[in-house]
């Protein structure tokens, strides 16, 4: 049986996400790295069917778990996002009272991340909460049914908005291409890719690298070719699918244990990374206005553009290494694993107990 883990996709996440993050720094002007956040989606399914076979507990437990993993860090970059905006003298969502206890922080983020990046990270929610319902059907004729349903609801909304934009019809129409990207990742977790020749294998694996080197080269304006249209996503997730699949199913050469270990680091990064890597953007805009007014440095994005961007990636990488070291890992780990334990070593104290019992008695 194959690992849950497995370092191929996590290295692949790592490549998703910083083709993401450059995209979204570069201001959409000369790349088409958008294409990664189809490989995001297929990838999210792909592990969310994964990794569901080695948890336990039910729904409740795996909303719990959820929760857990993704409210806390959202929760933090909520609170930097907003000291942000009020140091760079933007609104800042007030709290009135319990009605804006949900609406309030997400307008923040909205506000902090730009709509680019909140329909991201809605999508995952959204998609994550239904996935326990998705799963009872998953392997039936249901699910197949589903993720048509989903492509043919894409297909209808592709031919009344061809090309996706930034307010809310095109978030919508967004979404209804990344519902069945999450189930096409799904499905592919069932393919059997053993059987297909390795060679075979290497080819999809080669094709998904050159599939995001090709998108990340090409400018924006010329990119419907590859993506924003119903072709282009058909085409894209299904590279990403078969890239995933293989990469899972082929066995990768071995590497050292502190490589292996960074590698599952910078892959865990990645949530952090993407929540945060605007907000820093933002607070480095805000601190050359003031270097600006102040000292009267001169010193503007657009003269010179990779240096700002190196800046940025560097202390978003930082941020999110300290926020998943010590959010993520050291205390949302720790308290799930400690509670695991606990609840294992219930049923065992109590057949203690009940031996304990039958001895007395005798």
């Amino acid at each position: 049986m194959l690992p849950v883990r497995n370092y191929g996709l996590d290295l692949l996440r790592i490549l998703l996400c910083l083709t993401v993050v450059i995209f979204h720094y570069r201001g959409c002007k000369d790349c088409g790295g958008s294409v990664a956040v189809d490989g995001f989606f297929v990838l999210s399914g792909f592990l969310a069917v994964r990794s569901s076979g080695a948890e336990g507990g039910g729904i409740g437990n795996y909303y719990r778990k959820k929760a857990w993993r993704l409210l806390p860090v959202m929760i933090v970059a909520w609170a930097i996002g907003n000291a942000i905006l009020f140091f760079e003298g933007r609104p800042v969502p007030a709290w009135p009272g319990i009605k804006l206890l949900v609406i309030a922080p997400t307008l923040a983020l909205a506000q902090m991340m730009e709509n680019a990046s909140v329909w991201f990270i809605g999508c995952i929610v959204a998609f994550l909460a239904l996935f326990p319902w998705l799963r009872r059907c998953y392997g039936k004729k249901l699910f197949m049914w589903v993720l048509a349903a989903s492509v043919l609801f894409a297909l209808v909304r592709s031919g009344m908005r061809p090309f996706a934009v930034n307010e809310s019809g095109g978030l919508y129409y967004q979404v209804t291409f990344r519902l069945w990207q999450f189930l096409l990742g799904m499905w592919c977790a069932s393919w059997n890719m053993e059987r297909w020749k390795i060679s075979w294998r290497w080819f999809w694996i080669g094709a998904g690298a050159a599939w995001l080197l090709a998108s990340s080269m090409i400018r924006w304006r010329g990119i419907g070719a590859l993506n924003y249209s119903f072709p282009g996503y058909v085409v894209s997730s299904g590279i990403f699918a078969l890239c995933i699949a293989s990469l899972w199913s082929v066995r990768l050469p071995s590497l050292s244990r502190p490589v292996l270990k960074w590698v599952g680091i910078g892959a865990g990064m990645t949530y952090a990374l993407f929540l945060f890597h605007i907000p820093v953007k933002l607070g480095m805009d805000v601190m050359f206005r003031m270097m600006r007014e102040v000292w009267k440095v001169d010193f503007r994005e657009e003269e010179f553009p990779v240096l700002f961007w190196g800046i940025a990636l560097c202390i978003s990488s930082v941020l999110a290494y300290f926020i998943y070291q010590y959010v993520e890992v050291r205390w949302v780990g720790r308290k799930l694993k400690k509670e695991s334990e606990a609840r294992h070593d219930v049923p065992e104290r109590a057949g203690e107990n009940e031996t304990e019992e039958i001895f007395r008695k005798r």
